[in-house]
């Protein structure tokens, strides 16, 4: 077991193996003296003095270990880069270069290739780039649709517009063109009377101030009703919605505006605006309701023959306004119709024929 030796200069107390005993120990301080065999014992396991010198034997080794795989790796990095650079020397057009030398032409060669790319330069007096969504005159189109497809579209938005005088029943068509304020746009001419003298003569007609509106019908099994007939009877009752005609109608363009003063049917739709006016060749339909006709909001294809500035009969400017000669079969009642485009877009309300012509229609482009 381990001894405590005293040291009489310092007085301070160190452990010594029990093998020193009769050997002359120096202390710290200096002093020399000899362990006897009557110094006390210490519990300290007798491996424990050992283990510092072990402690300090594996630090050196460590640090031994550390120097010599460091001067390992680092002749491995050596080695590594002198084996890959033999092969650039004999193999020139090598696209992977090791060294920092080789990498630096590459680089100068894709930013000259690249500098052209980022920046181009216009010719003098050019107009600048326009982004690519800009570079065409013409919108994006919407998807085409089919005329079965936009029958089912158009129709919760157009509504049989009628009223009465003492004498007769006016009738009409026209679209919603507004959800919120319940706008529905239509001919003036649909919310006008006949004005006739003391001999009942006509001559002229007035604006009335409420008309009444019919929305399409289905019956219980969610089927539409067409039965003109049908539509008749709810006229007679009075069974539409009512509307007011608000003031600014034109008789040019011969559009007015109405707004209903009731709630919309859940499933009405505002019908869309077309970005631009349709042009000549453009295939188009009406969905309205035709007074020869047995049925109710019924649709009719057609094809925009010409857009003009006014309508013309026999010299006589009939309409100040642009407006679409088309081709769509349309008779009375079809009046404040909406002619629409294929992708679903009004571009016209139509207002009439040419009177010497069964093929000849026009719709306000206003």
């Amino acid at each position: 077991m381990p001894r405590i030796l005293h040291c009489d200069g310092c007085q301070r107390s160190s452990i010594i193996r029990d093998e020193m005993i009769g050997r002359k120990i120096q202390c710290n301080c200096g002093r020399v003296q000899a362990l006897s065999d009557t110094a006390p014992y210490t519990l300290a396991p007798a491996g424990w003095l050992d283990s510092w010198g072990m402690l300090g034997s594996s630090i050196a080794l460590l640090l031994v270990s550390l120097l010599v795989g460091g001067s390992v790796a680092a002749w491995v990095v050596l080695d590594r880069e002198n084996t890959e650079s033999e092969p650039v020397a004999v193999v020139p057009e090598r696209t992977m270069p090791t060294t920092a030398k080789e990498k630096e032409p590459p680089e100068e060669k894709n930013e000259e290739k690249e500098r052209p790319q980022a920046e181009p330069k216009a010719p003098e007096g050019a107009k600048p780039s326009e982004p690519p969504v800009l570079r065409t005159s013409e919108p994006i189109p919407a998807r085409a649709y089919s005329e079965k497809e936009l029958y089912k579209r158009l129709l919760p938005s157009v509504v049989l517009i009628y009223h009465y005088d003492q004498k007769y029943r006016y009738t009409g068509s026209g679209s919603v063109i507004h959800r919120g304020r319940r706008l529905i746009i239509t001919n003036q001419h649909v919310v006008q009377r006949t004005v006739e003298n003391a001999r009942g003569k006509p001559v002229g007609h007035q604006t009335v101030a409420r008309v009444e509106v019919l929305f399409p019908q289905r019956g219980e099994g969610g089927e539409l009703i067409t039965d003109k007939k049908y539509y008749e009877a709810l006229m007679e009752k009075h069974e539409g919605k009512k509307a007011r005609v608000l003031p600014g109608t034109s008789e040019d363009p011969d559009l007015a505006v109405i707004q209903l003063e009731d709630e919309l049917p859940q499933d009405t739709v505002a019908l869309k605006l077309a970005p631009q006016p349709a042009g000549a060749g453009e295939k188009v339909v009406l969905v309205g309701n035709s007074g020869l006709s047995s049925g109710s909001f019924g649709i009719a294809p057609g094809m925009v023959k010409t857009r003009v500035p006014n309508v013309v009969i026999e010299d006589y400017v009939w309409k100040k306004t642009w407006c679409l000669e088309n081709h769509i079969p349309s008779f009375h009642g079809d009046s404040g119709s909406p002619v629409v485009n294929y992708r679903g877009q009004m571009v016209g309300v139509h207002f009439g024929g040419h009177p010497k012509s069964q093929v000849l229609k026009y719709a306000a482009d206003h």
